[in-house]
């Protein structure tokens, strides 16, 4: 699991984390977040860092999972389906007409 008291790791640093992970191109995942490849490169560094693991082994040529990389793949993919879940839950209980009428 992971610890969500991790200094500097935000949920966005996951989502990069598996485009990059799905991709295994840091210039097609940034293409397909819809920013620039030095932002996602150093948010990656930063998940990194926070970890304290390297999540992917760099040459020139390849970019290649880590162990530990597979590992948080699983983790954080579960963990973003849990946030969007409660995410949802929570607006629709907002939209929920009983809801409103108990407040008043």
């Amino acid at each position: 699991m992971i610890d969500p008291h991790l200094p500097g790791i935000e949920l966005r640093h996951l989502r990069y984390f598996l485009a990059v992970f799905d991709e295994m191109h840091v210039g097609r995942a940034a293409l397909r977040l819809g920013m620039t490849r030095s932002p996602l490169a150093r948010a990656i560094r930063t998940l990194e860092a926070g970890l304290g693991v390297a999540l992917f082994m760099r040459s020139s040529r390849a970019l290649m999972p880590t162990a530990a990389a597979e590992a948080l793949a699983d983790e954080a993919r579960e963990l973003l389906t849990t946030f969007e879940s409660a995410v949802a839950e929570v607006r629709r209980a907002a939209d929920d007409p009983e809801d409103r009428r108990s407040a008043a």
